[in-house]
């Protein structure tokens, strides 16, 4: 399935699970390579080989990515706070007692800080929280689930769980990566090198229209923290011009590493 060994088998609920409310053809894209294609590209070139190294996968949703990791890694740690999504990361986990055991599953976030923290979804893969630090939450009250979940910050989270050989994170997190990647430069400087490397997707539809620039600028100096900085994994990012206005203005995915990276064919 995807980019894997032809010989590993995956078993998944295609549009049967608890609270399951959109893209019911989904597992038939994922297996035919039409859905986040580099996404799984960047997970196989940083895991392939190394067993024992450790990958964190928030934003989880359903299952796609951790499972897939699964493959390579003995180690994933896979977050999902809309509950209706964590059902289904939970059912199709289940389903692979021989993937299964290399996956630790969180109904959980990770912030800026430790505590409760209020988000709105549908159970779909857009679910974001809501607070006034400039990520929009779209839909209203009548047509979105608002929930209450735990969250704690990345090192906290790292430390408490005991990560070790951590190679790669995937964040996927709606537009949250707005305050989020700013609050890790300091855990970032306090790394050795190499440091993890990150696959960041960025949702600049997602912040508010008056998002000050000096909070795209904060993203953008977090960015910076590592050496080499390639959009969409392929295209090489002068990450030394401080301009946020480099930062892309869609949907799109940086892979941060500090190594010099060529993507995998």
């Amino acid at each position: 399935m995807f980019l894997a060994d032809p010989s590993t088998k995956m078993t998944v609920f295609r549009n049967d699970f608890p609270g399951y409310l959109g893209w019911p053809h989904f597992w038939d894209k994922a297996h035919k390579n039409k859905w986040e294609a580099t996404t799984f590209k960047i997970i196989q070139h940083f895991l392939r080989g190394h067993a024992e190294a450790a990958y964190i996968d928030f934003g989880a949703w359903v299952g796609p990515t951790a499972l897939f990791a699964a493959i390579f890694s003995n180690h994933v740690y896979a977050l999902e706070p809309d509950h209706n999504a964590f059902s289904g990361l939970v059912a199709n986990v289940n389903a692979n007692s021989h993937l299964e055991k290399h996956i630790e599953l969180y109904n959980e976030c990770i912030n800026t800080e430790t505590g409760p923290m209020t988000f709105r979804g549908i159970g779909d893969s857009t679910s974001r929280f809501r607070d006034d630090r400039g990520v929009s939450t779209w839909g209203n009250r009548e047509t979105r689930h608002e929930w209450t979940i735990s969250c704690r910050t990345l090192p906290e989270f790292i430390q408490q769980e005991g990560i070790r050989h951590l190679r790669l994170i995937k964040i996927d997190t709606e537009g949250a990566e707005l305050v989020l990647l700013p609050s890790l430069v300091s855990w970032f400087q306090s790394l050795r090198h190499p440091k993890p490397a990150i696959w960041l997707s960025v949702h600049q539809p997602f912040y508010d229209k008056d998002v000050p620039t000096s909070s795209k600028e904060a993203l953008w100096t977090a960015i910076g923290e590592y050496k080499f900085v390639y959009l969409e994994g392929t295209t090489l990012v002068d990450i030394q011009k401080n301009n946020s206005d480099m930062l892309c203005k869609d949907f799109c995915s940086y892979i941060l590493t500090d190594d010099e990276f060529v993507m995998p064919l």
